[in-house]
């Protein structure tokens, strides 16, 4: 009987078995890691990144300072839209010198040697008569883009314009210093403009001040402004005409 049990035992123990067995299936697994990245946006000027440049010169009157700025976007940059501003415009006095003391109403006493400035009256808005021209090179042909009051309305646009368009020659098309404070201007998205600006492409952006004061405007002697220049690029997709605040 003993010999009998344990054989029935081994029997079901290995039908166990096999019925588990029964229940196994073929798989296959497929994994695969992910990467997020942000993407970069990001715009050399001049070679330069971050730009450090600054300028300091002297524009007498009738005098005309330009320059021509090369805008880059790198080469792990994603493509942009690029806007900028004229900004934090001030005017100052600078230093006083005799014909602009007597040109703003100052007297001199030579008794005392010293200025009466009962009636003075300083007068430093340089800024306001200072022209600006403004262009950026649209293409590879030769056409240019033209910051400009074309038709006197007082409104300013971009109007094609060939390279060597004389802009000395208009310059009551152009555009005050003073005026363009605190403005946005786009530079992509604007007509003949680039529609923006491609990685590892240089694009041209012309910058002209020109003093319209003469040998009579002596109350400007001395006189200083000074400015800043912020180029702002930004994502394709974003929908604003002026950086975020």
């Amino acid at each position: 009987m003993r010999r009998i049990l344990t054989s029935i035992m081994t029997i079901g123990v290995v039908a166990a078995m096999m019925g588990v067995g029964t229940f196994a299936y073929f798989n296959d697994v497929e994994s695969a890691g992910f990467t997020i990245s942000a993407g970069a946006i990001d715009l050399e000027v001049d070679g330069e990144n971050p730009w450090c440049e600054s300028f300091d010169f002297e524009l007498k009157p009738s005098w005309d300072w330009e320059k021509n700025f090369t805008l880059h976007m790198t080469a792990d940059s994603n493509p942009a839209k690029v806007c900028f501003i004229i900004k934090d415009i001030v005017d100052g006095n600078g230093f006083e010198t005799e014909p602009e003391l007597w040109a703003e109403g100052a007297v001199y006493n030579c008794i005392t040697h010293e200025w009466d400035r009962a009636n003075w009256q300083p007068i430093y808005n340089l800024s306001d008569h200072i022209k600006v021209d403004i262009a950026i090179q649209s293409d590879t042909q030769g056409m240019w883009m033209w910051y400009i009051d074309e038709d006197g309305d007082g409104s300013y646009e971009w109007v094609a314009k060939s390279e060597d368009w004389d802009w000395s020659s208009n310059l009551d098309m152009l555009p005050t210093l003073g005026g363009l404070n605190n403005t946005w201007i786009q530079l992509t998205q604007d007509c003949h403009n680039p529609p923006y600006f491609e990685p590892c492409h240089n694009y041209t952006f012309h910058l002209s001040l020109h003093n319209t004061l003469n040998g009579n405007d002596n109350e400007y002697q001395g006189d200083t402004t000074s400015f800043t220049i912020e180029f702002y690029a930004t994502q394709l997709d974003y929908q604003g005409t002026t950086p975020p605040q």
